[in-house]
């Protein structure tokens, strides 16, 4: 959220000076901030909603052996251009292959799907 209060706190100022002095030049460098707020605002979703679970394909692994994880997150909301979805592994569980991280376009009613195995030695792990 920093980004873009920072933008519209510069296209606020450089308006009120261009403004105040009367000089073009300083009027139009508030052009591209301006066009940059209103893609912006245009594209944002309107109804953000989203449904997450994660699965573990056994309740008890035992020691040294590798799980699957499973975390899918359904899209109730408008189409979101651009959806990241990370997992923070607990201390203890090593990942097996690659890091828990997708990212992907989620339209209205899709599901995305990140699976990622791990192994661990003995003990419990919250998630």
């Amino acid at each position: 959220m920093q980004r873009p209060i920072l933008i519209e706190s510069v296209f606020y100022i450089l308006l009120l000076l261009g403004l105040l002095t009367r000089h073009g030049d300083v009027l139009a460098l508030t052009l591209p901030l301006a066009i940059y707020l209103c893609v912006g605002i245009y594209y944002s979703p309107k109804k953000f909603q989203l449904k997450v679970t994660r699965l573990l394909e056994t309740k008890l692994v035992a020691s040294e052996k590798s799980a699957i994880i499973k975390i899918c997150v359904t899209n109730l909301g408008d189409d979101l251009e651009e959806a990241l979805v990370e997992d923070v592994v607990p201390d203890g569980l090593d990942l097996v292959e690659k890091e828990p991280t997708l990212f992907s376009p989620l339209p209205t009613g899709g599901e995305i799907v990140l699976e990622y195995p791990v192994k661990g030695y003995r003990g419990s792990f919250n998630f």
